[in-house]
């Protein structure tokens, strides 16, 4: 059997490639919305940085989270550049939470400004499963960062908690970090880039 190595496939006719490999051989399709970017696994932890994951290539990305084992009571995520968090007072963010277990349920309301990250995962004691689904608006460009995210958790009681998020700083980051409040984490974490046009 041949092996074909290209970088590039296209009709003829197009003017522009309609499939891309990369050098690990991932393809981007065009006109599809979503290029993989980055996927970090992690294990007893008590906090993981990405660096390099936000560029000017995307002004939109999907962050996937996924704690396999957790022994946190909250998970904060901070935008990081040049290897450092940004760790100023100009986080924010507004949302509730809604819980259910055998014996209660109830909903919560969840905010604050001029906080130090933005919390992510839910808000348990023990979280035996936790993840979350973030999208992010224009973390790599100098303006203010917005977001929304939707966590679930699974602890004694069931969790959802869907949010808004916003910094404030105009800064262009080009990372994260997802820290412990007490305890480790593992996981896997994937982050996607929405494609401009």
């Amino acid at each position: 059997m041949s092996t074909l190595a290209t970088t590039n496939i296209k009709h003829p006719s197009a003017a522009n490639p309609a499939i891309i490999l990369d050098s690990d051989g991932k393809a981007t399709v065009a006109g599809m919305g979503l290029v993989h970017i980055n996927t970090t696994t992690f294990s007893a932890v008590s906090s993981v940085s990405l660096n390099n994951v936000f560029t000017s290539d995307y002004d939109n990305y999907r962050i996937f989270f996924t704690a396999t084992a957790s022994t946190t009571a909250n998970a904060a995520m901070r935008l990081r550049v040049g290897g450092v968090d940004a760790s100023n007072g100009t986080y924010g963010q507004a949302g509730y939470y809604a819980y259910i277990n055998a014996a209660v349920s109830g909903f919560s309301s969840n905010g604050g400004v001029g906080l130090t990250s933005w919390p992510q995962t839910a808000p348990l004691s023990t979280l035996s499963e936790s993840g979350f689904i973030m999208d992010i608006q224009n973390p790599a460009r100098s303006v203010s960062t917005f977001g929304v995210h939707h966590t679930n958790g699974v602890d004694a009681q069931y969790l959802y908690a869907p949010r808004g998020v916003r910094h404030t700083t105009a800064t262009a980051y080009d990372g994260f970090s997802l820290i412990s409040s007490s305890g480790n984490m593992s996981g896997t974490v994937r982050v996607y880039g929405y494609k401009n046009s």
